[in-house]
């Protein structure tokens, strides 16, 4: 488990910077909901290591270590850092989440001042580990991985390998930061924002994220404390800084029929005081490379009625309005793709975050009517799985 540092009460949300994606907002002159007083939560990794390139044949790590490494040394061998919190039970469900960010205490480093410093920060797309290696004070070289260590070439040491050599990852990274100092370096994005909130969302899709020099050049070597430096304020930590909401977001048809990943789609709702009604979806557990689109209803019913792969429950009977989220080049349009962590990746620019769909008044209905204060809608997500398609859970939303 990550280790949990504390709580301290901020102001409302309401006044939270304005603009950003995750900002609670009132919309259309009525409440979309009423916060509680933000709240931030602060807790340590539960695991971290360092990969070191190195000779093929020597596989090297630091998963025990007190010091972490991002950059490349000296003699041109790149290092790069991975984290990972455990956030089952940290954020109260139903909370909007507004921001995170990512601490760490920076204690020596050789910038290579001919480059504009910088370090990007990418979303992990595969499990790795964290085993008894330790490379020592300070650490630069790495020590002989041990089993279930990360290394350069292994997710898992000594028999999983990464797909590409130096670990799976997003290629656009969730931030970027620039910092060459000692002392605290931070990273934080609406972008981090959204994986947080999937990986709520879908714990199994949480593998942490990599941290490395941009330009990835010599004499750009960063050292910094890990999750094991027992010093006061000195290992990394998240903050999730959330109001707790009382909305009504209630699964059905939960879980989903499975998908050819062996996952269920899982679709998640939370308010967020995006544009239109305030409600992101977000969808999760899918099949990489596949499209979809999110689709509405005024009733849902279970177990549903068998469509390709998949249940549709939405109530499509005589008196029921059902609609599709994919008319083009309009509000109305959802259609995603999911990426290689099974995350739908809005194609479309309907959504604030990249992510997901953030759901607007006007409904894909008989006589486009709007989402009124009070009502009840139902939302599942349709998508492609190979030659066949399928369909994620419901949730049934009351605005």
């Amino acid at each position: 488990m990550s280790r949990l540092l504390g709580f301290r009460s901020l102001r409302s949300a309401l006044l939270g910077p304005v603009g950003h994606s995750f900002a609670l907002l009132l919309l259309l002159g009525w409440a979309l909901a009423s916060p509680g007083a933000a709240q931030t939560v602060i807790i340590e990794p539960d695991r971290d290591t360092t990969i070191y390139e190195d000779d093929p044949s020597i596989q090297r790590s630091n998963g025990s270590g007190t010091r972490g490494h991002f950059g490349v040394n000296q003699i041109n061998q790149r290092r790069r850092y991975l984290v990972r919190f455990d956030l089952e039970g940290v954020v109260p469900t139903g909370s909007l989440v507004t921001n995170v960010r990512l601490r760490l205490n920076v204690s020596n480093f050789s910038p290579n001042s001919t480059f504009n410093m910088a370090q990007h920060l990418h979303r992990v797309t595969r499990a790795w580990g964290e085993g008894s290696s330790d490379a020592g004070f300070p650490g630069g070289n790495g020590a002989v991985a041990q089993p279930g260590d990360a290394s350069w070439h292994f997710a898992f040491v000594p028999g999983m390998p990464w797909l590409q050599p130096g670990g799976d990852f997003l290629p656009i990274p969730s931030v970027i930061t620039q910092h060459n100092t000692i002392g605290p370096i931070y990273f934080s994005s609406p972008q981090m924002v959204a994986d947080v909130v999937s990986w709520i969302l879908d714990p199994s899709s949480n593998h942490g994220w990599l941290i490395k020099d941009s330009f990835e050049t010599p004499n750009t070597a960063f050292v910094f404390s890990t999750r094991e430096d027992s010093s006061p304020m000195a290992a990394p930590t998240l903050e999730i800084t959330y109001s707790p909401i009382p909305v009504n977001i209630l699964a059905f048809c939960d879980p989903a029929a499975p998908n050819s990943s062996g996952q269920s789609t899982k679709l998640g709702g939370l308010f967020t005081g995006t544009s239109g009604t305030g409600l992101h979806l977000e969808a999760t557990g899918g099949p990489a490379d596949q499209f979809g689109y999110f689709l509405v209803g005024s009733g849902s019913f279970e177990p549903g009625v068998v469509v390709a792969d998949g249940r549709l429950c939405l109530d499509t009977s005589s008196g029921a309005s059902i609609g599709r989220y994919n008319l083009a080049g309009s509000e109305r349009n959802s259609v995603g793709q999911f990426d290689a962590t099974g995350t739908l990746q809005n194609l479309v620019g309907t959504s604030s975050v990249g992510s997901g769909f953030d759901v607007p008044t006007s409904l894909p209905t008989r006589n486009d009517p709007l989402i009124a204060a009070g009502s009840t809608w139902h939302f599942q997500l349709w998508h492609r799985d190979g030659q066949s398609s399928n369909l994620s859970n419901g949730l049934s939303v009351t605005f």
